[in-house]
């Protein structure tokens, strides 16, 4: 289970400017790989080179399947895919990839993981009051 802290800021919303105080998780650092296959390797006994040579491997696997079409199941963490956004036309003679506005890839938490987020739990409010954003 883990814990998230949270911080509130005051800021000025919505149309009129009104000032509210806005609470968000704090996020820390970024993990970057060679962090994520240190604590990996820590925690299995493999070898961080074994990890990473497997690691790199999935990943072009994963990214190849994701751009060709494929959802990716990634265990019980969920499912990635690939998503277009596309202008409507009322004539299907007018149909054509010209249309396709954006694409992206979209992720899909497990029911898992969804449910382990429920489990969260949040730490203290770090209230920060910022008097410029009054003014």
């Amino acid at each position: 289970m883990g814990t998230i802290v949270l911080n509130a800021k005051k800021r000025k919303i919505g149309f009129n400017k009104k000032v509210a105080y806005v609470t968000r998780a704090v996020r820390y650092n970024t993990i970057g790989t060679d962090e994520l296959l240190s604590h990996a390797s820590a925690d299995t006994g493999v070898s961080k080179a074994m990890l990473k040579a497997t690691f790199e491997a999935m990943m072009q696997e994963i990214r190849q399947l994701a751009l060709n079409g494929h959802s990716v199941q990634l265990g019980d963490l969920g499912t990635l895919k690939f998503s277009i956004s596309c202008k409507s036309v009322e004539n299907k003679d007018d149909l054509s990839t010209d249309l396709i506005k954006t694409r992206r890839m979209v992720f899909r938490a497990s029911s898992k993981l969804r449910d382990e987020m429920d489990d969260v739990k949040f730490d203290t409010v770090i209230v920060e009051d910022d008097d410029s954003s009054e003014g």
